[in-house]
């Protein structure tokens, strides 16, 4: 198959991101040919550059609804589509699963649109919720499928009623196991290191983190937060005003998160929404047990007091006391990190996605193929 994978921007290291890039390469090594669509660079478009994979960028592709360059990205990504003419037209991220199903309804080109968390999903506002759910319920009729990562957001499809007589599956993400030693080593007289990979951006409560790390502040701990954003100088300002910076350490955007996964002894996701965060997915194949907000698919990865720890995302007297439990024994860490560990190894390896990722896209295709050629014979 010749496989476009749209996605609305590359220049930002997030969840999504990393999944097209490993989906990307998957199918490749299984004989597919993957052009990546995108807006902007990063380390990820120059991975691809090094891999010889096509990469086409689309500068009007923004993340702010924006009528004259949402148009303008409508007609480049068309044109890009005619000349690339696909087999099937990969779309991730809820902006550019809007231009990208009309392209390709346009072109007659089949799409699958993975939902790696609804624009819907987390917003409070009854009637901006409203609006979302109808603009999903349209463009989900373009689809020729909808896949979920997570049985939380495939529910919300359901609830919602959206792309009712679409065919849809779910298929957890999975990432490749680099991990060649899982054997973890501490000093004793060292503070617990905790760690959040997360963009400093909503949904992700970085506040809500620091006021509850305020509490324990008594405790021998220190922090990394990894990742940037617009909202990253009122955090660490925030720290500041909490008296926490010297335990704090901002790394920005990082290119090495597996290597400070393998430093740390507690991961952290504090947030509003998620979908199936893949953070948390590389905090398990790292052995680290892991404190999260109760939020969308998190407690598909999360088995409570047995590989972590779930939280109401926003009560902060549950937090503390889950950060003091854990930052307070040493047993119950190695524990829960083993026991993470193993539910990585047994659930969410990247052979597994890729195996069903690729045999959803033959069966769609294959349905398409099918229907148009009974539509040619009538």
């Amino acid at each position: 198959m010749r496989i476009v994978q749209l996605i609305t921007r590359m220049d930002v290291l997030g969840g999504a991101q990393t999944h097209v890039m490993d989906l990307t390469k998957g199918l490749i090594e299984k004989d597919h040919e993957v052009i990546v669509i995108s807006y902007g660079t990063s380390a990820l478009t120059e991975q691809l550059q090094q891999l010889n994979i096509q990469y086409i960028e689309i500068p009007s592709l923004t993340v702010p609804i924006h009528p004259f360059k949402d148009f303008r990205a409508f007609i480049h990504l068309k044109k890009i589509l005619q000349r690339v003419n696909p087999d099937l037209l990969a779309i991730h991220s809820s902006k550019v699963g809007i231009i990208g199903r009309l392209a390709g309804a346009y072109l007659k080109i089949p799409t699958v649109f993975t939902a790696h968390s609804w624009a819907f999903s987390g917003i409070e506002s009854s009637w901006k919720k409203q609006i979302f759910i109808k603009i999903e319920r349209f463009v989900g009729l373009l689809s020729k499928g909808i896949i979920t990562v997570s049985q939380y957001n495939l529910e919300e499809a359901i609830q919602y009623k959206i792309a009712r007589k679409v065919d849809k599956t779910m298929i957890h993400n999975g990432i490749v196991d680099t991990i060649t030693s899982t054997n973890r080593t501490r000093n004793k007289d060292s503070p617990i290191h905790l760690v959040m990979v997360a963009r400093f951006a909503s949904p992700k409560n970085h506040r809500l983190l620091l006021d509850a790390l305020k509490q324990v502040s008594h405790r021998s701990w220190k922090l990394t937060l990894v990742g940037g954003g617009p909202l990253l100088q009122d955090i660490q300002l925030y720290a500041k005003t909490c008296q926490l910076d010297k335990q704090i350490t901002f790394t920005g955007e990082s290119t090495n998160v597996e290597a400070i996964l393998q430093s740390a002894d507690v991961f952290l996701l504090i947030s509003t929404s998620e979908g199936l965060p893949i953070s948390i997915i590389e905090a398990m194949r790292a052995s680290l047990p892991t404190i999260a907000s109760h939020v969308g698919g998190v407690n598909e990865l999360i088995d409570d007091s047995s590989t972590g720890f779930l939280v109401d995302k926003t009560d902060i007297t549950q937090l503390t006391k889950r950060l003091e439990l854990i930052i307070n024994d040493d047993n119950l860490r190695r524990k829960l990190g083993i026991n993470a560990r193993n539910k990585f190894l047994q659930q969410f390896a990247l052979e597994q996605m890729i195996d069903k990722t690729e045999h959803y896209y033959k069966q769609v295709l294959f349905q398409h193929q099918t229907n148009k050629q009974e539509v040619l014979q009538r």
